[in-house]
């Protein structure tokens, strides 16, 4: 009886996967014409976005608290914000009971940018 004969595999040598690191701004990666606005209305969207769910807030109640129709809060919540300005979108964050703190600061990079976050207030206590 004939022995078979064994395939050896060959050791293939990892692809090399060409990369970049990003910016920290997919609309900058891509190349957007307005990157820091459309990732500054992104955040904006985005924090909109977790106060609803914090909140329990379907999206007819969260468009009555800010004075809108349902389908619109459906775009912010879905990132399709190119009918929303970032003040459109900041009074909405006050409507959902938020304050807006805007602060201007010399920017540490070759480049000034835009940011968006949240900060978690504490409740003052008054004696």
């Amino acid at each position: 009886m004939a022995k078979k004969a064994r395939k050896t595999k060959k050791k293939i040598a990892p692809e090399k996967i060409e990369y970049e690191v990003s910016s920290g701004n997919v609309f900058k990666d891509f190349g957007y014409a307005n990157a820091e606005e459309a990732q500054a209305k992104w955040d904006l969207a985005f924090l909109i976005r977790s106060i609803m769910k914090e909140k329990n807030l379907t999206q007819r109640k969260a468009a009555i608290l800010m004075g809108i129709d349902q389908p619109k809060v459906s775009k912010i919540t879905r990132g399709i914000l190119s009918e929303f300005t970032l003040e459109r979108l900041m009074r909405y964050l006050v409507c959902l009971g938020y304050d807006i703190e805007i602060k201007a600061a010399l920017s540490k990079s070759a480049t000034a940018s835009i940011h968006v976050g949240r900060k978690r207030f504490h409740k003052r206590m008054t004696v």
